[in-house]
Order: C-alpha cells, then sequence, then structure tokens
C-alpha cells in the first residue's frame, strides 16, 4: 500500500468485536457476578486509587489464568480454541477491557468471560450442556458419564426436568433439581475454578449483583395441538451437539409465525416452566415478570430478586434467578440475548448502589442549608452592625463558614466514588445503558404479565 497504516488501525478495525458476547447453546447454565470495586459506604477499609484497583483486576485475571493452567482432574481444553484470550495488560485503558476463557469443566464446554470497567467488575460463566465432551482416543460417553460426577449430575438434572415438562408430576422434585441447577453446581465451580483459595479474588471488590439463569430451547411446534401443549421434549436433552459452531443456514431456519401463534406458543411454555421457577414459594404471592424476547422468539421469567425480605431476612443475599426458553437455537444468537440481559441488569443496580448515601445525603443537604441560611443572616447583621458603627462580628461570620464548609464536606464524604454530584451522574449513566441493553431485547408484552422494562421502569 502506498500509504502506511495509523497506528492505531489494528486496535479500531478489531474494536466491534472486543465486547462481541460468547456463543450460548441450550441447555446450559448462567452465572452472571457484578462485583463493586469501591468499598461500600460506611466501610473502615481505605479507598484505593483507580491504578490500585486496576492492578487488583489484572492480578486476578493473571492468577485465574495460571490456576487454569497446565489441565488437571477437572480442567481440560479442546483442539479448537485457546485458553486465554485478552487486552487486559495492553497499551490500551484497563477499564472497559475483556479477559474471555474457554475450557472444559468436569467435561462440560465452559466459557468465563470477565469485563473491567470504572466502577465495577462483571464475571459470567456459562456451562453449554449442549456440547458432547470432547471424547478421547478409545473413550466412549458412557465412560464419563459413570466416572465424572458432575458430567452425570448436570445430565441427571436435566433430565429430570425434561420429564417433569413432559409429565407434570413429581413437583417435589423440583425443589431438588432447582437447588443443583441454580446454587449446589455453581458452589463447586465457584471453589474449584474462579475463587480459588490461591486468587485472593476477595481483593477485587464486593458482589452487587448475582444472576443465575437456565437456559433452554426446542422447536417452535408446527401444529397448533403441540404449540397448546408446549410440553413435548421442552428443554431438550443434554450433551448432544458434536459441533461448537453451528453451520450458517441454522440462522435461516426461523419458522414463518404470525403474532397469535406465538403468544400461544409463549403461553404454553410459561405453563410448563411454572411450577419449576415458582417451586420454592419461599414468599407467598411473590410477582414475577414474564417477557417474549427477541420480538417473540424467546420467553424470559424472573422474580427479579426476593420482594419482601422482612417475612424471610435469612433470603436477603440469594441470588437473582431467571428461566429462558427460546424456539431458535442459535447459538450466536442466544448468547447476544444472554449477553444484553446481564448487561441491563447490571447497570440497573449500579444505577442504584449508593441509594443509602443519597437518602442520606437529602437530610444533610437540609441541615447544610439550614446553616447556609445562618451565615447569610450572620452577614446582614454583621453589615448592618458595621454601618451602625458597632463592634465587628468577623469571627461569629468566620465560625459560620467553618461549619457550612464542615458539612459539605461531611455530605461528600458519604460517597466512596468522589463527590455527590459524581454519584448522580453516574447513575444516570448507568440508566442510559440500561436503556439501550433493553431496546436491543425486542421486548413484546404477554397479556397479563408486566415485561421487563415496564417491571423495572416503575421502580425507577
Amino acid at each position: 500500500m502506498l500509504w502506511e497504516p495509523h497506528k492505531n488501525f489494528p486496535r479500531i478495525n478489531r474494536g466491534v468485536h472486543r465486547k462481541a458476547a460468547n456463543p450460548v447453546g441450550a441447555p446450559a447454565l448462567i452465572w452472571h457476578l457484578g462485583i463493586w470495586r469501591y468499598p461500600a459506604v460506611g466501610a473502615t477499609s481505605p479507598k484505593k486509587t483507580t491504578d490500585e484497583m486496576d492492578q487488583d483486576a489484572s492480578q486476578y485475571i493473571q492468577a485465574l489464568k495460571k490456576h487454569l493452567t497446565p489441565p488437571s482432574d477437572t480442567i481440560s481444553f479442546d483442539d479448537y480454541g485457546d485458553l486465554f484470550t485478552n487486552e487486559i495488560g495492553t497499551d490500551d485503558a484497563q477499564r472497559g477491557n475483556i479477559a474471555t476463557f474457554i475450557f472444559r469443566w468436569n467435561r462440560i464446554y465452559c466459557t468465563i468471560r470477565i469485563e473491567v470497567h470504572t466502577e465495577y467488575i462483571t464475571i459470567t460463566s456459562t456451562l453449554d450442556a449442549s456440547l458432547q465432551p470432547k471424547l478421547r482416543e478409545g473413550e466412549k460417553l458412557e465412560q464419563i458419564y459413570a466416572t465424572n460426577d458432575v458430567y452425570r449430575n448436570i445430565s441427571e438434572q436435566f433430565k429430570a426436568l425434561n420429564e417433569y415438562f413432559s409429565c407434570s408430576n413429581g413437583i417435589e422434585e423440583l425443589k431438588g433439581v432447582s437447588n443443583e441447577l441454580y446454587n449446589l453446581v455453581w458452589s463447586s465451580f465457584e471453589s474449584q475454578v474462579i475463587n480459588f483459595k490461591d486468587l485472593n479474588a476477595q481483593n477485587i471488590g464486593k458482589v452487587f449483583a448475582d444472576f443465575r439463569g437456565i437456559v433452554s430451547a426446542s422447536p417452535f411446534p408446527a401444529d397448533k395441538e403441540n404449540r397448546a401443549d408446549g410440553t413435548k421434549n421442552f428443554s431438550g436433552a443434554p450433551f448432544q451437539v458434536t459441533e461448537t459452531h453451528r453451520p450458517s443456514d441454522h440462522r435461516d431456519g426461523f419458522p414463518p409465525v404470525d403474532d397469535e401463534m406465538e403468544c400461544e406458543w409463549a403461553r404454553s411454555c410459561v405453563r410448563t416452566i411454572w411450577p419449576f421457577i415458582d417451586c420454592k414459594k419461599s414468599i407467598p404471592e411473590v410477582e414475577f415478570t414474564v417477557s417474549r424476547m427477541l420480538d417473540g422468539r424467546a420467553i424470559y421469567a424472573s422474580s427479579l430478586g426476593q420482594h419482601n425480605i422482612k417475612i424471610r431476612p435469612e433470603l436477603s443475599n440469594d441470588p437473582v434467578v431467571f428461566y429462558l426458553h427460546s424456539y431458535t437455537d442459535d447459538r450466536w444468537q442466544i448468547g447476544r440475548l444472554i449477553d444484553r440481559l446481564t448487561q441491563a441488569g447490571t447497570s440497573r443496580l449500579a444505577a442504584i448502589i449508593e441509594i443509602d448515601a443519597l437518602h442520606l445525603a437529602r437530610k444533610k443537604i437540609d441541615a447544610l442549608e439550614s446553616t447556609i441560611r445562618e451565615t447569610r443572616d450572620a452577614i446582614h447583621l454583621a453589615l448592618g452592625a458595621i454601618s451602625k458603627g458597632k463592634p465587628n462580628r468577623q469571627t461569629s461570620i468566620d465560625a459560620k463558614f467553618n461549619e457550612s464548609q464542615q458539612k459539605f464536606a461531611e455530605l461528600n464524604d458519604d460517597f466512596m466514588t468522589n463527590s455527590i454530584e459524581y454519584r448522580l451522574e453516574r447513575s444516570i449513566y448507568y440508566l442510559s445503558q440500561f436503556d439501550i441493553s433493553v431496546k436491543s431485547l425486542r421486548i413484546k408484552r404477554l397479556e397479563g404479565y408486566q415485561p421487563y422494562d415496564e417491571y423495572v421502569n416503575r421502580r425507577f
């Protein structure tokens, strides 16, 4: 070429791919964590500089990479991908960078995606139970099932779930399936992978978002009877797909359906999964949001957390769980939907994370205004006294000024991230990010339920 490339040519031309979502098959398990990088309001731990927090994040990522290599009894790698792709530690700014790990955990295809943002870090882990394990020479699937407890357990739980969806009995067993897929599997994953004792994971912050999901998919029923039933092979058998990337012709396989047909399908799906997502019944009359997403191709259901922790305070730190079912098996489309859902949820919580300090600030602002009025009155009295030749009241004015300055400083000290103005600006920014993510979900209403965007915005 006649002209030399600009020094930023590689960076800006690959930029569109830096935050591309990872493909996800169905069935799958999702665990998304948001970790706030600053100490909580009122915490005794010292504030860290931005560089120090970036260093903590980079050290954790590098320690995780080291922990995952070389392969072990529970960690292995396929020959089609590298363990680690990252932007951390390059000449780019640290915040906003991404690290992605691709490996097999107990022979299950797994990805960990870590994003470093200005105020928080997200860690999204996916167990793609749609893909078969890569068989070693002379190995059979039956051997993996017999010898690997985690692989066998996830297989059995998805099979039990599919059996319930097919015959709608054994509702008490659903509580055990729910606990395994939403909690116990991830407890093992946490201890063995992302929070291993040597990683010093506690240094990077405190959890403020914890989303756990189950993803399933099934073909769109061609006939009306099956659409109304919605229970046949609902979740799909696990570990059946042999290729990680489906051919492009699968993306053209969406059936021509109208809105009425999709609503009929959606209602039957909700009837099928409802006993499962509501099987714990931890608090009576909990409201759920149910939305049709991707213009009706997917159903999303969640309570978005506990509604009244005063009734069951032990549930206050429970994760937000969701169920996602679609009639698309396109791994890229499902992956994008999950990515945008977790982004929206994280932005929603980040916008209100210092809500207690904002409420307290209102009271302190009232007290500050009172002190300012007293200072103004003292100045007027002093000016009046001076005009009449009376003694100077400068001392009392200085005292009021000092009191005002002290209260203003105390007001901003309540915020671990700079000042009240900064906090409000960041909240507005997170709200805008929430709106952007929600628009890309292509939400439609399922009559009788509040869609996700309305469900959240009514409280914003």
